[in-house]
């Protein structure tokens, strides 16, 4: 079977859109590091983390193996809000001095806005040398489909995970239709995948529509009680069977976060998880009956209006 590689998202460690903002710094190093000395190749941030914090710390830290690990060990992919091709040169010029590099393997456009055609920007982006691949992230089917009717992309990202699996079979098949490759983010459903889902009112992930639809609370439930009765079969935690699953959906990378060095350690530790098919299958039903609950006008886990 051939897994996902596992990479590592770095939206915690800069914070962002209300999520992890209280994130520590040292335990965000104390992350790198183990990644780093894991091997892990792919490593994803974006502009918006922190306002170049993700950034900066990903370049700054990387640096410091430069004796054992030089630059082409790691994959860097980044990603742009910007809606103004104009400024791609200038905003590419950020983004590598935060990372401490002179190119990027990766950039992506984030979001699509509606009423902006993503060609201008993409064709900005493609005609920077300093970028190796370009592609788009959390566009959905039908703007992903024509989008690509006159547009070459290299990588497509989207989440790959139980928490929301709207319209992904649709997205991997158009992907491999037309040789992108796919990375999936939020394998543990932003850590709610673990079972402990009481959230304190202030968190930002209260308002996710799994817990704004009571209907979706309910099958939210009955997802991660299934996660937990499978994750004691295999002597393994929850958070471990939902990485496994999402390592089984056919993308090139998937992407974990982590808080701390634990955490990594845990979602490294997956890996090595096989789930059966009849188990597979029993977490996508539940995964389906899940995002049925939500409006059927969302098109993306955010309900982000583009």
């Amino acid at each position: 079977m051939n897994r996902s590689e596992l990479g590592l998202g770095l939206w915690q460690a800069g914070g962002g859109f209300g999520f992890w903002e209280d994130q520590n710094r040292k335990d965000s190093l104390q992350v790198l590091h183990k990644a780093i000395r894991s091997d892990i190749i792919h490593y994803d941030t974006a502009q918006s983390y922190g306002n170049g914090t993700s950034e900066q710390l990903l370049g700054q830290q990387c640096k410091r193996f430069q004796a054992t690990k030089p630059r082409n060990s790691f994959f860097f992919a980044t990603k742009l809000q910007s809606q103004i091709p104009d400024k791609v040169e200038q905003l590419v010029g950020k983004s590598l001095r935060r990372l401490c590099t002179d190119y990027l393997d990766l950039l992506y456009l984030h979001w699509p806005s509606s009423g902006k055609d993503p060609r201008y920007m993409l064709d900005a982006m493609r005609k920077d040398k300093r970028i190796k691949y370009i592609g788009v992230c959390n566009f959905p089917p039908a703007l992903l489909a024509q989008l690509l009717k006159d547009t070459a992309l290299d990588y497509f990202q989207c989440p790959i995970s139980l928490l929301w699996t709207r319209h992904l079979s649709e997205l991997l098949h158009l992907c491999k239709e037309r040789n992108i490759k796919i990375v999936g983010y939020s394998p543990l459903g932003m850590g709610l995948l673990s079972g402990k889902h009481s959230l304190p009112p202030d968190d930002a992930r209260s308002n996710l529509y799994c817990y704004q639809i009571p209907q979706a609370y309910k099958a939210f439930l009955d997802l991660t009680a299934l996660l937990s009765e499978i994750a004691s079969k295999h002597a393994a935690t929850a958070t471990q069977i939902a990485l496994s699953w999402s390592l089984d959906q056919q993308a090139q990378v998937i992407l974990t976060g982590a808080r701390n060095k634990e955490q990594l350690d845990t979602s490294l530790m997956a890996k090595e998880l096989i789930l059966t098919e009849a188990e597979k299958n029993s977490l996508k039903e539940a995964a389906e009956i899940l995002q049925r609950q939500a409006p059927a006008e969302m098109d993306n886990i955010f309900a982000h209006q583009w």
